[in-house]
């Protein structure tokens, strides 16, 4: 049996300069995948019919705006996003989030 073990500290420095909004893949469990981001700006608005997703800021801050309002998430804090829902992640300033998200 191998054990995969990561540190969340030396993936979020090795992100921290590469280009926002791309995945560093840390682990896959079951049909998912755990992924760390680097977000900085506006992504774009969008939505998932046939998958959620979690969100988990790891560092920094980020908001997720939903026509229902805006969600501020901080460090330590996460979200699960429902499919169906219509949501533009931002970050002011760089930040890294971990993200659960369904295998393509």
């Amino acid at each position: 049996m191998t054990f995969n073990k990561f540190n969340l500290n030396e993936i979020s420095e090795r992100i921290k300069d590469v280009e926002a909004w791309k995945p560093e893949k840390i682990e896959t469990i079951n049909n998912s995948v755990l992924n760390a981001y680097r977000f900085e700006g506006e992504f774009k608005w969008h939505k998932h019919d046939d998958k959620d997703e979690v969100f988990i800021v790891f560092k920094g801050e980020m908001k997720i705006l939903t026509k229902e309002g805006d969600i501020t998430l901080k460090e330590g804090e996460g979200i699960k996003m429902p499919k169906g829902t219509k949501f533009c992640p931002v970050s002011d300033k760089s930040s890294i989030v971990l993200m659960f998200e369904p295998l393509n």
